[in-house]
């Protein structure tokens, strides 16, 4: 389930896979088939967040028809179908600069049913997007963990507003304010690793993005980019112990980007630890405790253009 925790602003948080992120490039070496799973089981997995999102666009559109939507760094297009779904009027464009990725987000659309409303398009967030608009302005623009990647927020951002019908909004999920994938009882007897690990991943996580990209105040950027922000809160997702096949997966992946980059963070008994947690044939995996529960959250926000 997902529910709210704080702040819902009425004057007024996106690379695409779900620690959530749909990507906007292709990491180098990829097995598609099997990265484009993976990204599908984690879109799926943050269905509620995804569907808090659409309730607040519809509230935010109040009567007004949907008839063409973005999706923004779609990857697999998980989402691009949820909204084609929920807007049955409407014309879902699935965006990202990964061709294998997006060859995906056509079959996912054949297999639910709206293909005939679902098209894609290679286009690299970086560049201008005003091709997006050749076939009519968005009503709604859609970016899940997306935006936080890019090299200039306010290049884009405007770009997003220059694709927006008057009255259209973009909807965005980003990064909530905690990282930490288990609980802190996962190793009672590690004191202290749970905490040390999200330390560490949110280290390496900053030092491949943008400068500030893990800081950005949501609010402020969408009004500077001439949008007027309707709701932004954190919404929290949490799935009891014990978890299913994919939730597990996901809890595994949130645990390996230290395990492969940030090795000479730990010391010796944090890293049989951490080996223990990544290896399934293990008491200790997380593929095989039946005691863990997810933990998941995110910023999700509505802004409009005037």
């Amino acid at each position: 389930m997902a529910h709210d925790e704080h702040h819902s602003h009425h004057h007024g948080h996106a690379h695409g896979h779900a620690h959530g992120h749909a990507h906007t490039q292709a990491p180098g070496g990829r097995d598609w088939a099997a990265f484009g799973a993976r990204l599908e089981r984690e879109g799926e997995l943050v269905r509620p967040v995804h569907d808090e999102l659409i309730a607040d666009i519809c509230a935010a559109l109040g009567d007004r028809a949907v008839r063409r939507v973005l999706d923004l760094g779609s990857g697999p297009g998980v989402a691009t179908t949820l909204l084609a779904e929920r807007f049955p009027q409407a014309h879902a464009t699935a965006v990202d600069a990964s061709e294998p990725l997006l060859a995906l987000a056509a079959e996912r659309a054949a297999r639910v049913g709206v293909a005939d409303r679902v098209d894609t398009a290679v286009v690299d967030l970086e560049q201008p997007l005003g091709t997006l608009a050749a076939a009519g302005a968005a009503d709604v623009v859609w970016a899940s963990m997306v935006l936080h990647h890019v090299a200039s927020l306010p290049a884009t951002l405007a770009e997003i507003r220059g694709v927006l019908a008057p009255g259209g909004v973009l909807a965005l999920v980003e990064f909530g304010d905690e990282r930490r994938a288990l609980p802190e009882h996962a190793v009672p007897e590690r004191p202290g690793f749970v905490e040390r690990h999200a330390d560490v991943t949110r280290e390496l996580l900053a030092a491949h993005l943008p400068a500030g990209a893990l800081e950005i105040d949501w609010p402020s950027a969408l009004v500077a980019a001439g949008l007027e922000v309707v709701t932004h809160r954190r919404v929290v997702m949490e799935r009891p112990a014990p978890l299913d096949a994919g939730e597990r997966a996901f809890a595994k992946h949130s645990l390996e980007m230290a395990a492969h980059v940030g090795l000479h963070r730990f010391d010796d008994l944090d890293l049989l630890t951490l080996a223990r947690l990544l290896d399934d044939d293990h008491p200790m995996s997380v593929m095989r405790r039946d005691d863990l529960p997810l933990r998941i959250t995110r910023t999700i926000a509505v802004a409009r253009r005037p």
